[in-house]
């Protein structure tokens, strides 16, 4: 049975795990009209978490981090596009991809996320110096936990950690770097830090504080020689970046075309673009989302009380 909703299209900027939550929630809550997932990843949404832990470890596969079964998705109409976002026109209600084709929409919820950051030191792009953020990462990464192998992570953040405790679970040598006075330091108290520590220096992970790697280079050997901060050097089979991500800031993917939408707003259909992804600024919730782009909120804006998460605005938008 079809009513007068069913031509609304709602566009999710963002495939990831609060686009996948934020379309499933769209459905539940009553939106009826089309919804197209874009992202640049072949997978559909999935969980971060067990990336640095079951995939790494070999104790879970793909199918255990997807936030759905593929059935359900299908079952709900919810498209997936794999392509990336070139820009958005406000004007026309159209998100414009890479390859130049448009998909208009009525309502437009941009949740890209982040990229990760990487190093900006010699011999970060060198073979074998890798970071985790993707379920491709992962897998990747995963085939060179063997054994013996040694392993250096770059950062002691819980990304870096966890790494490192999944990398010993392997039988590999690991040791982490961490540029600043300890680990954890913008996450926990340092007596909680300090607890972290010695439980991995009890189950063998080596840890260096205070010290940064400041180039990478190869040796004769093949091995992977990281220079630090205090003129040290520590060989590696692999080195693991894990020092945060970054916002998405391409055409269309979060904060730059909130501002775009906002410079445009004289000439769309509706009022486009009410915040940007780092800000704090966030739209009214309670006004409807037809003709707006919304950006989704990150791990930050979770934090701030003042934020409203994906699938908060598709409850919004679902009932409206």
């Amino acid at each position: 049975m079809t009513d007068q909703h069913d031509a609304r299209a709602m566009v999710i900027v963002g495939a990831g795990h609060a686009g996948g939550r934020a379309a499933a929630a769209l459905r539940e809550f009553g939106w009826r009209g089309r919804i197209v997932m874009i992202g640049a990843e072949p997978h559909l949404p999935y969980e971060r978490p067990p990336l640095s832990k079951q995939v790494l470890t070999g104790e879970g596969d793909v199918l255990q981090c997807a936030l759905r079964s593929r059935d359900a998705w299908e079952a709900d109409r919810i498209e997936h596009k794999v392509a990336s976002v070139r820009g958005i026109v406000p004007g026309s209600r159209e998100v414009m991809l890479a390859d130049g084709s448009r998909i208009a929409y009525e309502a437009l919820l941009l949740a890209a996320g982040g990229h990760v950051r990487k190093l900006s030191i010699p011999g970060a792009q060198l073979d074998g110096v890798m970071t985790l953020r993707t379920l491709d990462d992962a897998l990747c990464i995963a085939p060179r936990l063997v054994s013996g192998a040694r392993v250096l992570i770059v950062g002691g953040g819980f990304i870096g950690l966890e790494v490192a405790a999944s990398a010993r679970m392997r039988g590999c040598e690991v040791s982490v770097i961490e540029g600043a006075a300890r680990l954890l330091g913008r996450a926990v108290p340092e007596g909680i830090a300090y607890s972290v520590q010695r439980l991995h220096e009890r189950n063998g992970v080596a840890i260096h504080v205070g010290v940064a790697p400041v180039e990478i280079a190869r040796t004769s050997q093949g091995v992977l020689r990281v220079l630090l901060s205090d003129a040290r050097s520590i060989d590696a089979d692999i080195v693991i970046v894990g020092i945060g991500i970054e916002p998405a800031d391409e055409p269309g993917a979060g904060r730059r075309s909130c501002r775009e939408s906002r410079r445009h707003r004289e000439c769309a259909t509706g009022n486009v673009g009410a915040g940007h992804l780092r800000g704090r600024r966030y739209r009214d919730p309670s006004k409807p989302l037809h003709g707006r782009a919304h950006p989704s909120g990150n791990l930050a804006q979770r934090r701030n009380p003042g934020a409203h998460s994906c699938p908060e605005h598709a409850r919004r938008a679902g009932r409206s």
